[in-house]
């Protein structure tokens, strides 16, 4: 079970503040087409890495829109 979550997205910066106030690189994003990419204009998906094998997905799209900026 992961502990941590996130709080607040910026994706000018590519980042992730956690609930554990660590602010954390996207580890990977990915394009509507599940494809890795590197551009956050299309992007829909991050994936950060919070623990050795933990991982939080994160879906940069949809209602949840306040934590994204």
């Amino acid at each position: 079970m992961i502990d941590v979550d996130v709080v607040l997205v910026n994706m000018d910066e590519q980042t992730a503040y956690c609930s554990d106030g660590v602010t954390r690189d996207f580890f990977e994003m990915y394009d509507a087409e599940a494809q890795p990419t590197e551009d956050p204009d299309l992007a829909i998906a991050a994936v950060v890495k919070v623990g050795d094998d933990q991982f939080i997905l994160l879906n940069l799209t949809g209602d949840d829109a306040a934590k994204v900026h």
